[in-house]
């Protein structure tokens, strides 16, 4: 539960997601072994996220690139979808969850963008 009193920004900033015109918002494509991968770019955190998608956590990544098409990936806290979006181009069926509502919008917003099915 968010406390609104300690963190008014926050929940202010979730009324104005729906609103917001994503078309306006820049976009990176990041190119993998399975192929580019687009990313709405929604600030610092959200750059510094793409720009080190295969550099921070390279044992995870080996790791789903391992993955056969039609395998099954359980993405427990998937922040924006980094880690969503590279299994669903390589074929693997993902089930994505994130308890932060504005992760969870921008996951949606990443997953729609690179064409994958929610």
């Amino acid at each position: 539960m968010c406390d609104t009193e300690t963190m008014p920004n926050f929940t202010e900033g979730l009324k104005i997601l729906p609103f917001l015109d994503v078309s306006l918002v820049p976009k990176t494509a990041v190119t993998t072994s399975a192929g580019d991968l687009h990313f709405h770019m929604y600030g610092e955190y959200t750059e510094f996220r793409v720009r080190t998608i295969l550099t921070k956590e390279p044992e995870t990544i080996q790791w789903i690139e391992s993955m056969r098409p039609g395998e099954h990936l359980w993405d427990i806290g998937a922040n924006i979808g980094i880690y969503t979006c590279l299994a669903g181009l390589r074929g693997v069926q993902v089930s994505a969850f994130e308890p932060s509502p504005t992760n969870f919008w921008l996951l949606n917003q990443n997953v729609h963008l690179n064409s994958l099915q929610t």
